[in-house]
């Protein structure tokens, strides 16, 4: 029984990498899907609101327009350098949006919003954790502003948090598209902390996890993570995707240090299991392969403009 056909479902951030993934869940779920995206989207096959959503007149108008069932809340910034100037920016689309969008999804009565979270947020209760970039601490903020939204207005909010996601329509500065893009066009992919651990999940599979947060039952209030337990090495994930591209050159692997962050942790798919009923089905060899076909064929739609 398709549980979606007919569903209103509002996703913003709907141009974004995991937005554009849900979209084409949606679609093909027959869902009444909305977009929300700060520009002009005139390709898209679903109907799309254009504004700001650090405004919340804008918002408010959305939910009073659409009236939706279900909100996916996926609009953000997603840079997790240091860099001071990225600090406003980040905490107005990723915290401000963020709370915009409860306050609206509140008063207009949704059954459940989805939020995400981060792998690179501290574990709430971690004592003196200190999150390691502006993104980090407004995903942080964002999972206690859900979890208030929660406790004290009933909101049925429920927060996924993706582990290190791949997979087709990812920005070309992310590590797993920079690496195939590089290899398929024959050019020295430079890595620095190559034995920096991962967990990589497949986009596909994140989105079947968020689609099932937001049916299932007895979950609100709860943070549930979307990985695959298992981490990769950088330098594995590159010399997998260097086979997979039958490539002529090689990953350089440089000296360097990351950024404090969480990004050795896996996550914990025993609460998706219990919660959801999901785990991930896609192998790294799987997805890796699925993603370097994906840009080999942008890459050659490219070339015949």
């Amino acid at each position: 029984m398709n549980q979606w056909a007919g569903r209103k479902v509002l996703v913003t951030g709907v141009t974004g990498f995991l937005g554009a993934n849900v979209m084409a869940k949606l679609v093909r779920l027959d869902s009444g899907i909305y977009g929300v995206a700060r520009t002009p989207q005139p390709q898209l096959s679903v109907p799309v609101f254009v504004g700001d959503l650090t405004s919340f007149e804008f918002v408010r108008h959305v939910f009073q327009e659409v009236k939706p069932d279900v909100v996916i809340h996926l609009a953000g910034q997603t840079n997790t350098s240091t860099d001071l100037e990225l600090v406003i920016p980040t905490f107005q689309r990723n915290l401000v949006t963020t709370v915009n969008v409860l306050v609206a999804a509140t008063e207009a009565g949704c059954s459940r919003v989805i939020l995400t979270g981060s792998l690179e947020e501290p574990e709430v209760g971690g004592g003196d954790a200190l999150p390691a970039s502006p993104y980090a601490l407004s995903k942080w903020g964002t999972v206690l502003y859900g979890r208030w939204f929660y406790a004290v207005h009933g909101s049925p909010i429920v927060i996924v948090r993706p582990f290190m996601a791949y997979g087709p329509r990812q920005r070309p500065n992310k590590l797993v598209p920079y690496l195939a893009l590089s290899l398929l066009q024959g050019k020295e992919p430079i890595i620095k902390s190559a034995d920096r651990r991962v967990d990589c999940v497949f986009v596909d599979d994140v989105v079947e996890g968020i689609l099932a947060a937001a049916v299932a039952s007895g979950v609100e209030g709860r943070t549930i993570d979307l990985g695959t337990g298992v981490a990769t090495s950088v330098r594995e994930v590159a010399a997998r995707l260097a086979a997979i591209t039958g490539a002529t050159v090689e990953p350089r692997f440089e000296e360097g240090s990351a950024p404090p962050s969480n990004s050795d942790r896996v996550a914990d798919i025993a609460q998706a299991e219990r919660w959801l009923q999901w785990r991930p089905k896609t192998s790294l060899q799987e997805g890796l392969a699925h993603t370097a076909q994906w840009y080999k064929a942008e890459l050659a739609q490219a070339a015949s403009l």
